[in-house]
C-alpha cells in the first residue's frame, strides 16, 4: 500500500515539473493565437507563457476560446 502511494505522489509530481514545459497554442475570443508553453490550472483557468524565461499568466474562459497541445 505504500507503495502505491508513493508512485502515485511521484507521478503526480513530475507531472507539475513538466507540465509547463509543453508545447501549445493559445486562442483567444478575437481569432488571433499565440504559441507557447501551457497547462491547465484549477478547473477553468489556463497558466501559459511565451518563454520558459518568463513567469507564466493565468488565463480564464472571458478572453480564451481554447489551448491545443502538441506533443501529447
Amino acid at each position: 500500500m505504500r507503495i502505491i502511494t508513493i508512485l502515485t505522489l511521484t507521478i503526480f509530481c513530475v507531472g507539475q515539473i513538466i507540465s509547463q514545459n509543453t508545447d501549445a497554442e493559445l486562442f483567444f475570443n478575437d481569432g488571433n493565437s499565440i504559441e507557447g508553453y501551457g497547462e491547465l490550472y484549477k478547473a477553468d483557468k489556463i497558466k501559459f507563457r511565451i518563454s520558459r524565461d518568463v513567469e507564466p499568466d493565468v488565463w480564464t474562459d472571458l478572453m480564451v476560446k481554447k489551448i491545443i497541445f502538441y506533443g501529447f
